[in-house]
């Protein structure tokens, strides 16, 4: 078999051509062994899922994988995003997660993603790690599985339950007094993805009306891309202007990535955002540290950060090295 490149965003490919069981298999040997070389067996590993086509099933294959390696395992019982599960690793201590997403990739695409004990995007002294281990079992190493049942029996298999301590987190660090004066009225836009329940929930209870869209499952996200860019997010646009709403929020197929959508209908670019939250977290939050941008991100940022007396680190394109700075030089944003 060809080469499987494991990254940031972890190994992607078309589900029954190169994302197989047997692949995956191979893949998640490759993560276990890595686990097993950093001693982090004993503090098991998360694994998520998104909504997409047997995302579920290959999530239980992949916790057999782990299982048969002696590796405990949190596996959750419902399609959970990626933010989700990364907040789980700190939240139960574990030695990091699997994740079984494409993300904003087209519905036949699936993928494994690996999210360290960190919690944040893993680095490449991770993921080079990770393929060299993977390339060792294409070699002719051993896949070593357990069956489901016979890991609960051991008590190595538990089910991982976050949804509330995620949602009280999210309530600790945002200003859920404003959320209820304001009474925004919002459109919500999962895009069928694994986001379904989490926005729009969270919204509600802080006192918002709201209104959801495509917050169904859906493989095939209703024919088009689950990515919430200014040309997939048309209907959003015409929900918020046909509710007179306040905005519109979409979330991309595991719910890591947000589009946003103004009262007016018109979509709000990432990097116009970046400099709005640049300005809350300097002006509102009184946070302070180096701005990590790429070549690629608006130099609006640069502006801001002058004025308020903040270093900027530019990096090339490509979040890992973006990621690198921040974990080196402990970046604000």
């Amino acid at each position: 078999m060809s080469m499987i490149k494991f990254g940031t965003d972890g190994w992607r490919a078309v589900i029954a051509r190169e994302f197989t069981f047997d692949n995956c298999q191979i893949v998640v040997q490759g993560i276990a062994s890595y686990v097993t070389s950093q001693n982090l067996k004993r503090k098991g590993i998360i694994v998520g899922y998104d909504n997409r086509f047997m995302s579920r099933e290959f999530a239980e294959e992949c916790a057999r994988v782990l299982l048969g390696n002696g590796i405990k395992v949190y596996l959750f019982n419902k399609p959970t995003p990626t933010p989700v599960t990364a907040f789980a690793v700190r939240h139960l201590e574990a030695g990091g997660a699997v994740m079984i997403t494409a993300s904003h990739n087209p519905p036949q695409y699936n993928g494994i993603k690996f999210i360290p004990s960190y919690a944040g995007p893993a680095m490449p002294d991770v993921t080079e790690a990770i393929e060299s281990e993977i390339s060792r079992v294409i070699e002719g190493g051993k896949v070593y599985r357990l069956n489901l049942q016979e890991a609960q029996q051991l008590d190595l298999l538990k089910d991982a339950e976050i949804d509330q301590p995620y949602i009280n987190h999210i309530y600790k660090i945002i200003n859920t007094e404003l959320f209820k004066e304001r009474k925004l009225k919002v459109v919500v836009n999962p895009m069928f993805g694994a986001g379904i329940g989490y926005l729009d929930k969270m919204l509600t209870e802080l006192g918002c009306e709201v209104k959801t869209i495509n917050n169904y499952r859906d493989p095939l996200f209703g024919g088009s891309l689950p990515e919430p860019t200014n040309e997939m997010l048309t209907d959003l646009k015409r929900a918020v202007v046909n509710y007179e709403a306040d905005l519109g929020l979409a979330l991309d197929g595991d719910a890591d990535r947000f589009g946003i959508v103004n009262n007016v209908g018109e979509f709000v670019s990432p990097n116009y955002f970046a400099c709005l939250l640049l300005l809350h977290l300097i002006n509102t939050r009184n946070f302070r540290g180096p701005v990590c941008r790429s070549l690629a991100t608006t130099h609006l940022l640069d502006r801001i950060a002058q004025r308020n007396g903040i270093k900027v680190i530019e990096t090339p394109v490509g979040f890992k090295y973006v990621g690198e700075a921040l974990r080196e030089k402990g970046g604000l944003l």
